[in-house]
C-alpha cells in the first residue's frame, strides 16, 4: 500500500484475502487518504507500470477499481465476513460524519453493492448501508439499484429494495419513472409488508408519496385504510403500528 494505491493480484485469492486484511487494519488511514487523494486505486504492476483495474457495469458510472477489488474478494466465501465488517465500520462512521471514497462515491458503497450483486440475500445489508448515506446528494446509488434489479428480477429481496426506495432511501429520485410491475397478489402483499416495515426506520413519512409509489409500481391500495395506519396525513406522519402488527395490517388493506 502506497498513498492511495493498493497493489493486489485479483486473480490470486490468497493475495486478495491478505489485502482485504490490510484494508481493514488500516481503515482509519485509508478513509483519510481517500478523501485527500480523491479515492483509492487498486491495481498491479505490469512491465514496471502501475495498471489500475477497470470495470464497465453501467454506461452512467465510471470505472472504480475498488469495485473490481470487492467483486473479486466476495467470490471467496471466506472473505464475506471481512467485507461485511468493512461495510459495518463505514456505517458506524457515517452516523458521525459521512465518509466518501471521492467526491461522488460514498466509501463502502462499492463493497456493499458487491455483496448484494453476488448474492441477493445481502440486498437487505445493502439497504441498511444506504440508510446511513446522504441520499439527498446521491450520484451512483440509483445505478447500483438498477443493476441489482436487472440481475435479480422481481424477487422478494428486490421488492424489499423497492419498498425502501419508496421511503427510507428514496433520496433525490425514489422510484420516479419506474415502470409498472406485473406483480402477483403475493408479491403485492410482500411489497406492502416491506413498505410498512420500512416506515419504522424513518423519522419523517409522507403517506401521499408512499401511496404514489404504490401506484407507480402497480400496487393499487385503499388510500383511506392506508392513511388510517399513520398519525396525521401527508408529510411528517408517524406509524401507529409496531413490527409485529404488520402481517395482520397488510391483510386488512385492500389492494388490486
Amino acid at each position: 500500500m502506497e498513498n492511495n494505491t493498493i497493489i493486489v493480484d485479483i486473480e490470486d485469492t490468497v493475495d486478495v484475502s491478505n489485502k482485504l486484511d490490510i484494508v481493514l487494519k488500516n481503515l482509519d488511514e485509508l478513509c483519510e487518504t481517500a478523501q485527500k487523494n480523491e479515492g483509492l486505486r487498486f491495481g498491479k504492476y505490469h512491465e514496471n507500470n502501475f495498471v489500475e483495474y477497470e470495470i464497465n457495469l453501467h454506461r452512467d458510472m465510471p470505472s472504480y477499481s475498488e469495485l473490481v477489488f470487492f467483486l473479486s474478494a466476495v467470490k471467496d466465501g471466506k472473505n464475506i465476513d471481512k467485507i461485511k465488517k468493512f461495510v459495518q465500520d463505514i456505517m458506524q462512521r457515517n452516523l458521525v460524519k459521512k465518509t466518501w471514497l471521492d467526491d461522488e462515491m460514498p466509501m463502502g458503497l462499492n463493497a456493499s453493492f458487491a455483496l448484494a450483486y453476488t448474492d441477493k440475500k445481502y440486498i437487505s445489508n445493502f439497504i441498511d448501508f444506504l440508510r446511513t448515506c446522504d441520499m439527498n446528494h446521491e450520484v451512483y446509488q440509483a445505478v447500483f439499484i438498477e443493476l441489482l434489479e436487472k440481475k435479480w428480477k422481481t424477487c422478494h429481496e428486490i421488492l424489499g429494495l423497492l419498498a425502501a426506495r419508496s421511503n427510507s432511501i428514496a433520496g433525490q429520485w425514489g422510484i420516479e419513472g419506474h415502470e409498472k410491475l406485473e406483480l402477483s397478489a403475493g408479491q403485492k402483499k410482500h411489497y406492502l409488508q416491506c413498505l410498512l416495515q420500512d416506515t419504522l426506520f424513518s423519522i419523517n413519512i409522507d403517506t401521499d408519496l408512499l401511496i404514489e409509489a404504490c401506484e407507480t409500481l402497480g400496487v393499487l391500495i385503499d388510500e383511506n385504510k392506508f392513511n388510517s395506519l399513520f398519525i396525521n396525513r401527508g408529510p411528517f406522519s408517524n406509524p401507529r403500528f409496531e413490527m409485529k402488527d404488520i402481517p395482520y395490517l397488510v391483510e386488512e388493506i385492500s389492494f388490486n
